[in-house]
């Protein structure tokens, strides 16, 4: 009696730990947090104005609204982004729609389709984008450099201020020199006031209105067909570059994460993640075939729970059991891929499962999603078969 008490209880703790496991896992996707910077990610975000983060802050998400205080850097990448709240240090966003209306006490770095900056920046901006408007009233402390398709600044730049795009409006002050590097049409409007000079290169004078003040020289540099064409790529390649740089951060920030999640999944489940490894491996094209069922009929299952009363909440749990295991298998993915790799560098007659194989899987497999064409295909693949060997396991484990 004794004995079975054991079996039971040892039983219960290894369901426990692959409850803390998928829990972390979820936590990673949609709301996870590291020692020295948080990360946030899922289908919608909320930050709220009663919330803090004393570290940095790494968001991604299709909604974010944050509207809390970060000590940190925050970087942010979205479909439609609101920041209201205040941002003690550096700030990097990118996304289709930015609203930037919380003050930023250092630099500001911004990439999307259209942009509202409506709150103090203590140090530089940087925005490129499709519409970007500077809003009156918006204390810019250091340099702007702006690249956009149409250009409003209303607010005030305390250093200089350069621009390029195709069609500029500046009716803000500016304490030092404005340079419009390239432009179609530029309006200075009346309550404009530059306090250095005014340099521009655009094919037709700009509009400089009444009551407009401009303290030092105004330049016209009237650009040919040939000039026009060259000033267009640096515009392109300026803006090429800033989103580039953006996205860069947001693959590194990637990457942790799915590093983080590996290392732990192999440190707490050593053992059992090389039994499902070498399971796998024997049994690959079934395992892939079984992903692939997975991923497509458990979607459809939920879809149809969620038509009827009765099964909407037994919807949402599967969703929850569905997320944490496609996340599971991602995460496991650089592993299996990882073990097979090692075993096949090192010439080893059997696989193996360690932090050095499990890193290897990660980097190679982020390495092949940038290959062209077939790249995605191969991570496809992993994904599929990892997902179709866990679902065995898992359900041998519980079920059977």
């Amino acid at each position: 009696m004794e004995v079975l008490k054991k079996l039971v209880y040892n039983k219960n703790i290894m369901k426990k730990y692959y409850f803390i496991l998928l829990s972390f896992l979820c936590v990673v996707a949609f709301a996870g947090q590291a020692s020295a910077a948080a990360f946030r990610a899922g289908e919608r975000y909320h930050f709220g104005s009663g919330e803090s983060v004393t570290e940095n802050l790494y968001v991604g998400a299709g909604e974010i609204n944050l509207a809390g205080s970060v000590a940190g850097d925050l970087i942010a990448g979205g479909g439609n982004v609101i920041i209201t709240g205040r941002n003690e240090k550096d700030v990097m966003v990118g996304g289709g729609s930015l609203n930037i209306l919380g003050p930023t006490k250092e630099d500001l770095r911004l990439a999307g389709g259209n942009i509202i900056v409506g709150e103090d920046v203590g140090g530089d901006l940087a925005a490129a984008g499709g519409m970007i408007n500077i809003l009156s009233g918006t204390d810019i402390g250091g340099e702007a450099w702006i690249a956009g398709g149409s250009v409003v600044v209303d607010g005030t730049v305390a250093k200089d201020l350069v621009l390029m795009g195709e069609e500029i409006t500046v009716n803000g002050k500016v304490s030092g020199n404005v340079r419009i590097k390239y432009a179609e049409k530029i309006t200075i409007g009346s309550s404009a006031v530059i306090g250095g000079n005014l340099e521009y290169s655009s094919k037709k004078a700009a509009v400089i209105m009444e009551g407009a003040q401009i303290s030092g020289e105004t330049t016209y540099n009237p650009i040919s067909s040939r000039s026009h064409s060259a000033d267009r790529k640096e515009f392109r390649y300026a803006t090429k570059a800033l989103f580039l740089g953006i996205f860069t951060v947001f693959t590194l920030i990637k990457l942790l994460i799915i590093l983080s999640a590996t290392l732990l999944l192999v440190y707490l489940f050593k053992e059992n993640l090389k039994k499902v490894t070498e399971e796998i491996s024997a049994n690959f094209w079934p395992e892939l075939l079984r992903g692939l069922v997975v991923m497509v009929t458990v979607p459809a299952a939920m879809a149809i729970l969620m038509m009827t009363i009765v099964g909407l909440l037994p919807a949402i749990f599967v969703g929850f059991g569905y997320g944490a295991l496609m996340m599971l298998a991602s995460v496991y993915s650089g592993i299996f891929f990882g073990a097979l790799l090692f075993k096949w560098l090192s010439k080893e007659k059997q696989l193996a499962v360690n932090w050095k194989s499990a890193v290897l899987g990660v980097l190679a497999l982020a390495l092949i999603g940038f290959v062209p064409y077939f790249g995605w295909i191969i991570c496809l693949a992993v994904i599929l078969v990892s997902l179709g060997g866990l679902s065995n396991a898992l359900y041998r484990r519980f079920w059977q």
